[in-house]
Order: structure tokens, then C-alpha cells, then sequence
């Protein structure tokens, strides 16, 4: 699949979505209060006409280098993927964005409202990147209290993680201390550190600002 192919398929899907832009593989909204969302096309490594959609939250704040759907869902499509060819592709997405990405959408159209519906959306509570996104999602809110208590959930479900060896796990919980400690110490160098990494999300996504 190639982005001009992309180009193609979305051009009229646009209007079902007020605010999103296409950028390479995706759809998405520009976000003003960190939450992206979005709609990605992504190819199939067996088919060159055959690709999968996926809907997504991705919280900007919490440092990424690349896309990724812990918050999101499949489209389904009336095989297992979706056909560059079909003749009535345009109308089978349309009907999948109205039906299935629009109500997925919804469930959190600001930040404040994914902070609570968080857990619902990934259906893995105990998910150590899904609790690390509730925690800075409360921080981004100025929810100290329900942050902190996030953040001593995730350390305490790091420990217990039989991966705990692994280097990725220590890298995460390293970052988790050092930014509770932020929160009680200096609640504004929190606030100033979530911009950061929300800076840094969008350089790595290379995400337009218009």
C-alpha cells in the first residue's frame, strides 16, 4: 500500500470527519489538548490491494516514537481485510467509519473524558502502558491525587511483572518514579514535563500543526 493510494481511499471520507487531516497512512484530528485521533490504513504484507483500518487514541503526552493502537480497535471489514479494488469500497468504509469509528470516537472526545474511559477502551486495566497513559492523563487534568495513586498502582504492577528483568520494565518504572516525584514536588514541572513529551510525540509522528 502506498500513500498516494491513501490519498485515494480518503479523500471522500473527509467530510464524515470534521477536523482530521490526511497525513501518510492516516487520518487524524489536530489535537489541542494532547489526545490524538485517528484512523489508520495499514497494508497487508500478503496482498498488495489488501489493507486493515484501525481506530486509535493516542495520548501525545505520554512519549511515543511511532503509532500504535493499545487504544484502538480494528474495522471490520466483510472479509478480513479491506480490497483497494472493490468497486463499493468507498461505501463499505463509509458505512464502517459512520457505524463502528465515529461511536469508538465518542467515547472520549476530550482528554478528560479518556482519563476516566480509559480502561474500557483498551479492556486491560492491568496493562502497565495503559496505566501510564491513566496517570499522565490525570496529571494533564491537574487530577494529582487520582495521578499519584495511578503511578503507585503501576510501580507496584511493574514490580510484579515476571518481565521485570527486562530493561524495557526498568527504563519504565525509572521514568514513573522520577515523574511522581515531580507531581509532589513541583506540580508545574509536571505539568511543563507532559508538554515536553507531547512536543516530542509530535516531532517523532512528524504531525502537521495545520
Amino acid at each position: 500500500m502506498k500513500i498516494k493510494d491513501v490519498k485515494n481511499i480518503c479523500r471522500p471520507l473527509l467530510p464524515l470527519l470534521p477536523g482530521f487531516v490526511q497525513q501518510g497512512f492516516m487520518l487524524y484530528n489536530i489535537p489541542s489538548d494532547g489526545l490524538l485521533k485517528g484512523i489508520y490504513f495499514d497494508g497487508s504484507g500478503f496482498d498488495k490491494n489488501a489493507f486493515y483500518v484501525e481506530v486509535f487514541f493516542l495520548p501525545l503526552y505520554v512519549p511515543t516514537t511511532y503509532v500504535h493502537f493499545n487504544f484502538g480497535k480494528r474495522l471490520v471489514a466483510g472479509t478480513k481485510s479491506w480490497n483497494m479494488t472493490a468497486d463499493n469500497l468507498t461505501a463499505e468504509l463509509t458505512a464502517a467509519i459512520h457505524d463502528e469509528a465515529l461511536p469508538f470516537l465518542g467515547q472520549a472526545e476530550t482528554a478528560e473524558r479518556f482519563a476516566d474511559a480509559i480502561t474500557e477502551i483498551s479492556k486491560a486495566p492491568r496493562n502497565p502502558h495503559v496505566l501510564q497513559a491513566k496517570a499522565y492523563s490525570f496529571a494533564k487534568l491537574g487530577n494529582y491525587e487520582m495521578a499519584i495513586n495511578t503511578l503507585n498502582e503501576l510501580i507496584d504492577v511493574l514490580d510484579s511483572n515476571e518481565d521485570a528483568k527486562f530493561a524495557w520494565v526498568r527504563e519504565l518504572r525509572d521514568n514513573v518514579e522520577r515523574f511522581l516525584a515531580q507531581i509532589r514536588n513541583n506540580p508545574a514541572s509536571a505539568q511543563q514535563q507532559l508538554d515536553e513529551w507531547e512536543a516530542i510525540s509530535r516531532k517523532n509522528l512528524r504531525l502537521s500543526d495545520n
